[in-house]
């Protein structure tokens, strides 16, 4: 009886440390996908205020703690970071198209460096 309870008392234990260190996990990658939001935050929020033909090439991190993730854009003001369990959204400062490394409009930007510009009010983002 006494090594059943104890049993029951460890395997609770476990659990409840697990529990945690799952938390904690998703924490820090909703903390990481925050960091790389408030990056395309900024450089948006740079372009917006400067005059035209301002350009930049800024750097994306290959990796949201360590899991890949994805970057769309929905209708030229709303961000969506997504990784395989989760989804952080940004709305930005202005309406912001996304190109391809060919010039044409795209729904994604994508991991790594980009270039963003403002030419006669319009800023873009595309592969730098």
């Amino acid at each position: 009886m006494l090594a059943g309870f104890m049993l029951f008392i460890f395997t609770a234990f476990f659990f409840v440390i697990g529990q945690h260190n799952a938390a904690a996990v998703q924490q820090g990658r909703h903390g990481e996908l925050i960091v790389v939001a408030d990056i395309i935050n900024q450089e948006v929020t740079n372009a917006y205020r400067v005059q035209d033909d301002y350009s930049r090439v800024f750097e994306l991190p290959l990796t949201v703690n360590g899991d890949s993730y994805a970057i769309t854009i929905n209708g030229q003001s709303e961000i969506a970071l997504t990784t395989a369990n989760e989804e952080y959204l940004l709305f930005l400062p202005a309406n912001v198209t996304a190109l391809n490394a060919s010039g044409g409009p795209t729904t994604n930007i994508i991991i790594g460096p980009n270039r963003i510009s403002k030419t006669s009010g319009k800023i873009t983002i595309r592969p730098a």
